[in-house]
């Protein structure tokens, strides 16, 4: 199965920016971005790619939208050693698969990016492994919040396909299972990348 062949991969990629390096190179925190809760789609944590590649062309991507707001940053990719597959067999822990853009992917996403400012109505997973939204909801909670939208019209976009996947990791023990092996930093959208000392 596909899924856990990616699962059972030992190097993930996380998308930054390098002004975050020092903090990373200390530790990953699972309380990562917890201010900003209500812009991930599985809440506050530690999002991780499967390669390089998609964990580049978010943050460029991401990089290149808050430049046409005059803000931007260098651009980096953090590799990590890890086996997420062993924490998704282990009895120990709170794992989810949200592999469908179903109405439990939405659902979750929905709550997440409306109800859970500062992460005050966090899930209970401490791992989660699943299908991304992509851009589709920051335009989308805008409209639900000014009345433009039902919460039946924001489910149904939710759940169009983006065939993006992330990993998301809401438990510290977990996120002490993280190794940085590597920093890269990217350039041109992703394309070309050089590696930075640890």
């Amino acid at each position: 199965m596909k899924r856990r062949r990616i699962l059972a991969g030992t190097r993930w990629y996380h998308g930054t920016t390098i002004d975050q390096l020092e903090s990373i190179r200390k530790g990953v925190n699972a309380t990562h971005n917890k201010q900003s809760s209500i812009e991930k789609d599985f809440g506050y944590g530690f999002y991780l790619k499967a390669t390089y590649e998609e964990a580049a062309k978010y943050i460029c991507e991401l990089q290149k939208a808050l430049g046409e707001l005059g803000d931007i940053s260098v651009c980096i990719v953090c590799e990590f050693s890890f086996r997420p597959l062993d924490i998704f067999e282990s009895d120990k822990f709170n794992s989810k698969l949200l592999c469908r853009y179903d109405d439990e992917f939405a659902e979750l996403v929905f709550h997440n990016r409306c109800e859970n400012e500062s992460g005050n109505h966090q899930h209970a997973y401490d791992i989660i492994y699943g299908v991304e939204s992509d851009s589709v909801p920051t335009s989308e909670m805008l409209k639900y919040k000014s009345g433009l939208s039902t919460k039946e019209q924001v489910i149904q976009t939710l759940k169009k396909s983006t065939s993006m996947k992330q990993l998301s990791i809401h438990n510290q023990e977990i996120c002490n299972r993280l190794k940085l092996v590597a920093v890269y930093r990217v350039y041109d959208m992703a394309t070309s990348r050089k590696e930075l000392g640890l």
